[in-house]
């Protein structure tokens, strides 16, 4: 009985060694390490069912030696298993939680770009009124000063993916450096993205000053000159002649100011698309 008893126990030790044994395999994602995990916690589960056994092998009573060392091999042969699928899932938890650490940051980092690239998109365009322009200048100067915020997140997602290289398969080695390069493009397109969003709101604020200082500049000789016709007579002599010729060369004096004008107008429309201002 004992024989068959320490031959079957035997027989099923091959079986997980078979699974349990391997050393130095890599695997190459957060879902590969956890389901290597899972194995091993199912091998270690199976291990203690099959302590009872050991346990019933050890009390017998041997008289012959030779089958008293087989029983001794046996028993060291169970707990030196058991002390290795103890270790592996030790390593592999430590794969597991620094994989998933990783893969938390990465997505946290990720997430913030899809945010802020949404909110950059927003309020990229320079249409409309002058308060809706400074409304998106403001927008877009809060968006440059969170920039910070994501360098942060890239920062922490690129050394935690560093230091997984050491722990991870050639195929997992060429995901994370993809990942990392991913990072590093978008990033650097969402930078490019708002400062190009905050220059072209800048040029259109600028356009609005400039054609608004044209604008007040023509109103305001317009008011004036107004007023001088005004103070002629209603009904002129020849006498009055000299006064009309003078304002008339007055008149014509401010075509310059209203080409700016124009000018500065089409500018503005460029960049604001707002047709009022014509």
């Amino acid at each position: 009985e004992t024989e068959k008893l320490c031959q079957d126990i035997v027989e099923w030790m091959e079986e997980i060694e078979a699974k349990a044994t391997e050393q130095g395999v890599l695997f190459s994602d957060l879902s590969e390490k956890r389901g290597a995990l899972e194995k091993y916690r199912i091998i270690i589960r199976d291990i203690a069912v099959h302590h009872d056994m050991i346990d019933r092998l050890a009390s017998k009573k041997i008289d012959d030696d030779t089958s008293q060392a087989e029983v001794d091999t046996c028993i060291t042969r169970y707990e030196a298993l058991k002390s290795q699928v103890a270790k592996n899932i030790k390593i592999l938890e430590g794969y597991v939680k620094h994989h998933d650490t990783y893969y938390q940051a990465y997505m946290d980092a990720t997430e913030w770009l899809r945010k802020i690239n949404l909110e950059i998109q927003q309020s990229s365009d320079s249409h409309g009124h002058k308060e809706q322009v400074q409304a998106k200048q403001i927008k877009q100067q809060a968006l440059m000063d969170k920039l910070p915020e994501g360098e942060v997140l890239i920062k922490k997602s690129n050394e935690l993916n560093k230091n997984l290289m050491n722990t991870t398969s050639e195929e997992g080695k060429e995901t994370l450096a993809t990942e990392v390069d991913s990072l590093r493009q978008d990033w650097n397109e969402l930078q490019e993205s708002n400062s190009e969003a905050l220059r072209t709101v800048q040029k259109c604020l600028k356009a609005w000053d400039d054609f608004q200082e044209s604008f007040d500049a023509l109103q305001s000789w317009l008011s004036e000159f107004q007023k001088q016709i005004d103070n002629e007579p209603k009904d002129p002599t020849p006498e009055d002649l000299d006064n009309w010729k003078l304002l008339l060369e007055q008149a014509n004096n401010q075509k310059t100011r209203l080409d700016v004008l124009s000018e500065r107008c089409e500018v503005l429309m460029e960049y604001s698309g707002h047709s009022p201002i014509r």
